[in-house]
């Protein structure tokens, strides 16, 4: 069995007509949280700052779970903090314009919480032009009388069954519960020091003078061709990025909306505040610092996946290049020591959706979590780039285990049910999966460098190596927003064009589902057919036949292109059976495994046109079509 040292999270989103009952008994099984009080503040200025809003029914839970509170304000000369009750998060008479193209029962359900026929009502009196409109796209601004958030609190009870067992009784005794959930925070995924990382069946090396960006594009020219970039918007949740440190110019999203205000004790601190470049959901009043100094193994972390997933250390006219296609969006779900808030995922989730942030860094892992698997399957063209995870014991799982005890490496574990997840393990520089690594060939999809990786943090030695899932998957983002700026934005097709692409690597067999590892100038070429032979440059063109593949084993003809997504010649399989196909199949990628393909005639950008016949394959890793259709985005992405 597995043990777990993690905290207990309650995780509760609430409407603000709640019974005073309810947030009583919320008190009962979750901890107290602290809020900055002023000299002169009142009672009704701590509830707004603390909950967002005063009404009776708080006022009567606070007089009997905390009927000292008044009492400690009296006499306050300087700011300090004190500890309120647990409780809702509400922001009231707040109106919104939606960014993304949604209807209002889209919008209502995402910063209301539910969209049910009271709540429908609520915002059709309180918007009179909408009534009628309901699963209408928006157009324009809504008011709406309050929205809730998602917050987490630290649960006051033994084990995770009690705590499971009292918010389920939260939820049945009020309506105004919109969710309530128990569960262990995420963790980060960071090296550990273990001696596992040099364990003689298992060794690490790292990788050569270029690793871990070694397989970016060396001649960016063909990508210029392209008519027209799309700017990706990747947001980064994580422990944020450092403020002070500009030595690196990280390309930044910008919000073209900030919400400002000033001074540290606004009193509406459930809505993101100063947002230029992204959201702090521990003080969201607060740039999104990267304050994580105090754990070597994951010393600026948000910083580091940062700096992987926008290439920092690439050569200047790289990051040139990659800066004219990449924006990071910093959203900082993480606290100085790495715990993961569940509710900040949500939060982050949210507004990362809303902002228009299509490609979403993911560099942790926890339990099943039922709010952030809903919007994960909802956010359906946005893609969730997610770490395998690594143990606390340092020696990776196997995450298709049914017999598996520790709940973990969730949201990774999605790629199985849902198209816009992928799910990255970290393989060293021999392409070998690293001993800390979680895999799975059902649960995670691919590998990619992920031992000793250099990336930016803060202090006199900017530049620091770290291991990890973390930093693997930052680099899979990395290679998705290239993607999608090149017209690629579909999120289905992005992660089926970065699986596809990958290099076969025997050792990943039965590990991920692709067996390969990372390729990043393979999966940019999207647009034209690929072969590659040996340890050659892949090789670029068009297939001219076959245009279907007959195959034994098989009902029915393959298309070539939109249907077969790699042809891995000389596949090493028990059976004996050397060619193993890759198609789709009802959303899904799926292998098939043949005995022969027939003949492929290949014309090379220079015109010239090869044979592929069984002779000629035995020098070739792998064929990948390309992938037509997947230019378009399934939703306008805005501007």
């Amino acid at each position: 069995m597995l043990s777990s040292p993690r905290r207990i999270y309650i995780t509760v989103r609430i409407m603000p007509y709640a019974r005073p009952e309810t947030l009583e008994y919320l008190h009962q099984i979750a901890e107290s949280w602290t809020v900055l009080v002023a000299p002169g503040d009142s009672l009704t200025t701590v509830l707004k700052r603390s909950y967002g809003f005063s009404n009776s029914k708080v006022r009567r839970a606070i007089n009997k779970t905390s009927p000292q509170l008044s009492s400690q304000l009296a006499g306050i000369e300087q700011p300090t903090e004190i500890t309120v009750p647990a409780g809702a998060h509400v922001s009231t008479n707040v109106t919104l314009r939606p960014l993304r193209r949604m209807t209002l029962r889209k919008f209502v359900g995402l910063e209301v919480g539910t969209s049910g026929e009271s709540t429908r009502k609520l915002i059709e009196d309180s918007n009179p032009a909408l009534s009628g409109k309901w699963n209408e796209v928006l157009a324009g601004p809504v008011r709406l009388p309050y929205t809730t958030a998602f917050v987490s609190y630290l649960s006051r009870l033994p084990s995770l069954s009690e705590a499971r067992i009292a918010v389920s009784r939260l939820k049945a005794s009020d309506p105004a519960v919109v969710n309530a959930e128990a569960s262990e925070g995420y963790e980060m995924a960071p090296h550990f020091q273990l001696s596992g990382t040099a364990n003689p069946a298992c060794p690490s090396a790292k990788g050569d003078t270029r690793w871990p960006l070694q397989t970016l594009p060396r001649d960016w020219s063909e990508l210029d061709k392209i008519s027209k970039l799309h700017l990706a918007t990747v947001s980064i949740l994580d422990t944020g990025i450092v403020e002070s440190d500009t030595r690196f110019r990280f390309s930044l999203w910008s919000n073209p909306q900030v919400v400002r205000k000033i001074g540290p004790l606004d009193p509406n601190l459930t809505q993101c505040l100063n947002d230029e470049h992204g959201c702090n959901f521990l003080q969201p009043d607060t740039f999104p610092n990267d304050d994580c100094t105090s754990l070597p193994s994951e010393f600026n972390h948000g910083t580091h996946i940062a700096g992987l997933a926008s290439a920092r250390l690439a050569d200047e006219k790289e990051r040139q290049e990659i800066d004219r296609r990449i924006e990071l969006m910093i959203l900082k779900v993480a606290d100085k020591n790495a715990n993961v808030l569940p509710a900040a995922i949500n939060q982050a989730m949210i507004y990362g959706f809303n902002h228009l942030a299509f490609i979403v860094n993911m560099s942790f892992t926890g339990q099943g979590d039922s709010d952030t698997a809903k919007n994960i399957k909802e956010f359906t063209n946005t893609l969730f780039v997610a770490a395998a995870g690594n143990p606390p014991s340092g020696v990776g799982i196997n995450l298709d285990r049914d017999d598996l005890i520790q709940d973990t490496g969730f949201p990774a574990k999605l790629t199985a049910e849902a198209a816009n997840v992928i799910s990255v393990a970290a393989h060293d520089g021999k392409g070998q999966l690293n001993c800390f690594s979680n895999f799975g060939p059902k649960s995670v999809d691919l590998a990619a460098p992920g031992f000793e990786v250099d990336s930016t943090v803060s202090g006199n030695q900017p530049i620091k190596a770290l291991s990890g899932t973390s930093q693997a998957t930052a680099l899979v983002t990395l290679t998705a927003g290239l993607l999608y700026s090149q017209g690629l934005t579909n999120a289905a097709a992005m992660k089926s064009r970065i699986i596809a692409s990958t290099d076969f690597n025997e050792q990943l067999r039965g590990k991920v589902f692709s067996e390969g590892t990372l390729n990043i100038s393979k999966a940019l070429d999207f647009r034209r057919d690929i072969v590659k032979f040996g340890d050659s440059e892949p090789i670029v063109g068009d297939i001219l036949s076959p245009q279907r593949l007959s195959v034994s084993g098989e009902p029915r003809d393959l298309a070539v292109r939109g249907e077969v997504y790699k042809i891995l010649f000389n596949y090493p399989s028990d059976q004996g059976k050397r060619v193993r196909v890759t198609v789709l199949r009802r959303g899904k990628l799926m292998h098939l495994f043949f005995d022969s393909i027939p003949g492929i005639q290949f014309r090379k950008a220079d015109n010239t046109v090869i044979t592929i016949n069984s002779e000629a394959a035995s020098g070739i890793i792998d064929l990948i079509p390309a992938e037509s259709g997947f230019g378009k985005p399934l939703i306008d992405p805005g501007p």
